[in-house]
């Protein structure tokens, strides 16, 4: 089975200090993210499959990690569970 989750929520800005950025979920909540979440949040589509969302983020980071796949469905379970994803 393919997973093939989908942002909610949207982007409200950056906090210029700490360099988090800050999205709102759909209950209205702001949740702080780091960059590579918004990045991983971005990708999520609902389009790509976790594995095309691991392919690009990799690819775009310059870096590689046999348990990408894990670690992005480990970042998107969170975000589900702060409303800002989907699947």
């Amino acid at each position: 089975m393919t997973i093939i989750p989908k942002r909610l929520g949207k982007f409200v800005g950056k906090n210029k200090k700490s360099g988090e950025i800050l999205l709102k979920n759909a209950e209205g909540s702001i949740i702080r993210v780091s960059v590579p979440v918004y990045y991983i949040w971005e990708l999520a589509d609902g389009e790509k499959s976790i594995k095309e969302i691991c392919e690009e983020f990799m690819q775009f980071y310059g870096v590689y990690a046999e348990n990408a796949e894990e670690l992005i469905f480990s970042v998107l379970e969170e975000l589900k569970k702060a409303s800002l994803v989907s699947f």
